[in-house]
């Protein structure tokens, strides 16, 4: 398995997008998004290479969690 270091703009922005979903939404919807972030880091650390190559920078894979959200590798 390998190791998933957040850089620091990404850790405020996780920290920001939990707040959001906890107030406008509820504590339900920021579980069932920390549970799927939970599915989709699993995989990154498992097998990275299942995710398709940015199509702005080929350096970098994304991984689509969501319509709104997408991280990149």
């Amino acid at each position: 398995m390998r190791n998933i270091i957040f850089s620091k703009n990404a850790q405020v922005n996780l920290d920001d997008l939990l707040q959001y979903l906890e107030f406008k939404f509820s504590l339900r919807t920021q579980s069932e998004f920390i549970k799927k972030l939970d599915k989709v880091i699993f995989l990154i650390q498992s097998d990275p290479e299942i995710f398709s190559f940015s199509k702005v920078n080929k350096n970098y894979r994304r991984c689509v969690l969501s319509k709104q959200i997408t991280l990149l590798l």
